[in-house]
């Protein structure tokens, strides 16, 4: 739970620092500008990874990769397939109980067709 929450947090803080280096027009300016949080050392290699190619590249094939998404994901932490199986068990259980009250009926109990 801990690690959780954590890794969010850096993904947020990440995020947050990115941002401000992409608003700032002047690269070198940017460098020069660092988040509250983020002394100017620090701030600096993370200004040489969101430079670096690597990062542009990866970047660049997320972006085309979010803009190819048809329906965005909105159930939450669950997986979609784990949602539909979840509710295919609800069902399941709910029709059991309408038709029998949950209880597998007996021999004797069961009703003749004929």
């Amino acid at each position: 739970m801990v690690d959780t929450i954590m890794a969010r947090r850096f993904r947020q803080f990440k995020y947050r620092c990115h941002q401000h280096y992409k608003n700032e027009t002047d690269k070198v300016k940017a460098r020069e500008n660092p988040i509250e949080e983020v002394n100017i050392d620090d701030w600096k290699l993370l200004c040489d990874h969101f430079d670096s190619v690597q990062f542009k590249k990866r970047s660049d094939i997320n972006v085309d990769n979010r803009s190819q998404v048809l329906y965005p994901h909105t159930t939450g932490a669950k997986s979609l397939s784990q949602r539909i199986f979840e509710l295919n068990e609800k069902e399941k259980t709910a029709n059991s109980e309408q038709t029998n009250d949950g209880v597998e009926p007996s021999n004797g109990e069961q009703q003749n067709d004929s």
